[in-house]
């Protein structure tokens, strides 16, 4: 979480290399990937030697801020059309049948009238 907690103040991140992670972070795009200690201390005096002309950080931000441009609503819409199929909703005529069908079984059932 705190990944996206970051992306959402726009600011790039250094993150070890997991599975989920590609998900998430794009190695020079978002952020850096690292898979040891010795990488994460490059990765942070590259990024901090020029300081504070930080044309990569720079780029990475933004990066952050194009892809906050597409909206979860959108974003939604796009990733899921043609997965679930246009529901039809039932008549209400055929939903209180149904129910005064189920009514008179139970009714049948226990035995009240």
């Amino acid at each position: 979480m705190k990944v996206v907690d970051m992306f959402g103040c726009q600011l790039p991140v250094c993150a070890i290399n997991y599975t989920a992670l590609p998900e998430l972070v794009k190695d020079n795009i978002n952020g850096l990937i690292f898979k040891t200690p010795s990488q994460l201390a490059e990765q942070i005096y590259g990024l901090f030697s020029s300081f504070p002309c930080t044309s990569e950080l720079d780029s990475m931000r933004s990066n952050i801020r194009e892809e906050h441009k597409v909206r979860w609503h959108d974003s939604w819409k796009v990733t899921t059309k043609g997965l679930f199929v246009k529901f039809t909703p039932v008549p209400l005529l055929f939903r209180v049948a149904a129910l005064l069908v189920f009514l008179y079984l139970v009714v049948r059932l226990v035995g009240v009238f």
